[in-house]
């Protein structure tokens, strides 16, 4: 089984971070979906989880997401991940910038029958934030 988990959580970056294909969420999402680390302005179901990347790729269309190493315990999959990309969109209601940001993330997702059905995400936004510029001061 946690190979099969495993593979329900790469398919996401892969499939839905890198190669922007929303049509992955409801193969990859429980209806019962929630993220506990959801910003305010996203529903904390699969539909919130789409848009949260959707502003992501409106905000840095070259964003590219590897994954640094997966630990599969029972039915947790945690997932150390490095991005990078180009502020060429909008961020957070920010004008673009023009400028490249890498930044660091682990993803928590409990899977169940095959599906993410809980998330808890912490990624590194104050360190995006100055490196695309809009930050006055280092974090």
């Amino acid at each position: 089984m946690s190979i099969v988990n495993k593979a329900v959580v790469s398919s996401l970056f892969e499939e839905v971070w890198n190669n922007q294909d929303y049509s992955f969420i409801p193969q990859l999402f429980d209806p019962r979906y929630t993220n506990r680390n959801s910003l305010p302005r996203f529903s904390c179901g699969a539909d919130g989880y789409q848009m949260f990347v959707e502003m992501y790729h409106r905000a840095f269309p070259d964003l590219y997401i590897r994954i640094e190493a997966q630990i599969v315990e029972g039915d947790l999959v945690t997932t150390r991940w490095i991005a990078n990309g180009t502020n060429t969109g909008e961020f957070m209601g920010m004008a673009a910038t023009q400028q490249s940001a890498t930044f660091t993330g682990i993803q928590i997702d409990r899977i169940d029958q095959g599906k993410i059905v809980e998330s808890w995400i912490e990624h590194d936004l104050f360190g995006v934030m100055y490196q695309i510029g809009v930050l006055p001061i280092e974090p």
